[in-house]
């Protein structure tokens, strides 16, 4: 992490599971709660679609950590409904560059968020 806030941050997340770590923030439900569930149900839940290659869009990035952490069952009847929704992050510029036509060769996802250290932690975390 660098030195102090700035006024926005990269975050470049390459490899294999490039695409699936973006997907996973993309999300405002879990996904992997959504493989376990019936044929019928995996239908109804929307699994985020890339930006196209090489151009920027802007995106609402979840913490896939914020259901995981427990919450109050003030609201049984929403969780009853369908999974709880995660906590937003920051919204972002999100740049996706499939391999092997990127510098390295590997997927490449590109993250331009809001420079704050409160966002850049909650990001870097979400990927950890």
């Amino acid at each position: 992490i660098g030195s102090g806030a700035t006024a926005v941050a990269v975050i470049r997340i390459s490899g294999p599971c490039a695409f699936d770590a973006l997907r996973e923030l993309l999300s405002p439900y879990s996904l992997e709660n959504g493989a376990k569930k019936g044929e019928e149900e995996i239908k109804h839940m929307k699994i985020p679609k890339l930006p196209k290659p090489r151009m920027a869009s802007l995106r609402t990035l979840y913490d896939p950590l914020s259901v995981a952490k427990g919450r109050s069952d003030n609201n049984k009847c929403a969780a009853n409904s369908m999974q709880e929704r995660r906590d937003p992050l920051d919204s972002a510029l999100v740049l996706t560059f499939p391999g092997p036509n990127s510098f390295t060769g590997e997927d490449i996802v590109e993250l331009h968020c809001h420079g704050s250290r409160a966002v850049v932690h909650g990001v870097l975390s979400a990927l950890s």
